[in-house]
């Protein structure tokens, strides 16, 4: 039997600007983690946080837009770092690639978003709804900016402009590695705030020697 869960936020997420939202997603969360997305019932929800059917099927339809609310709960505060980064025109493309990869790795590493990673693979087969809102809300998120910076790196001759468009794909696979699997199974503890960045920083150097290389040097 699983333990339940504390239906209370965690410190690094946002305050939302309905806390009866707040209420009910934190509810969602928790019932999502004993019970994973299938098991789980809006009917809980509701008692788990204290609202009326009424009052929750008119904030959130059903159970997906459940879990797409706090994916994007999940990735406010985030987003909104990323954007000032793509509006700061004093980032350097390197500097700001690292800053932009120690993020999606900080946030990964989280224990709120291992959780939503278990319950979207661990529900895709039954649901392919919920994978694919997960998976496109993370996309949404972070493609953007690491194309912005990969299309500068092109331009300014530190990476080979034709390759600029799998940078992104690259980045995230090398971010991950063995050590997100490793937290995601339960191994492991996630990186600590410097072992992220170190990590964000060799990434991406990596990256950018591999892909600043000519065919020719790298088959020799």
């Amino acid at each position: 039997m699983k333990k339940r869960l504390k239906s209370s936020k965690p410190a690094w997420l946002p305050d939302l600007p309905d806390p009866r939202d707040e209420e009910i997603l934190s509810a969602a969360f928790a019932i999502f983690c004993e019970k994973g997305f299938h098991g789980a019932t809006m009917l809980e929800v509701a008692r788990r946080s204290r609202a009326s059917k009424a009052t929750l099927y008119s904030r959130f339809k059903d159970k997906e837009r459940l879990f797409q609310a706090l994916l994007k709960w999940g990735m406010r505060q985030y987003s909104s770092a990323l954007e000032a980064i793509q509006r700061d025109p004093s980032v350097a493309p390197i500097e700001g690639l690292i800053q932009v990869a120690s993020m999606i790795l900080g946030t990964m590493m989280k224990d709120e978003s291992l959780a939503l990673f278990r319950i979207a693979v661990s529900e895709s087969t039954r649901s392919p709804q919920i994978g694919r809102i997960y998976s496109d809300l993370v996309r949404q998120q972070g493609e953007p900016i690491v194309s912005l910076f990969s299309r500068r790196l092109g331009e300014m001759g530190a990476i080979r402009a034709q390759d600029a468009p799998f940078l992104g794909d690259a980045l995230l696979g090398l971010l991950r590695g063995e050590v997100f699997y490793r937290a995601l199974l339960g191994v492991d503890p996630p990186l600590t705030e410097k072992e992220i960045h170190a990590r964000a920083r060799r990434v991406v150097e990596l990256l950018i020697r591999s892909f600043s290389q000519s065919p020719r040097s790298r088959m020799n």
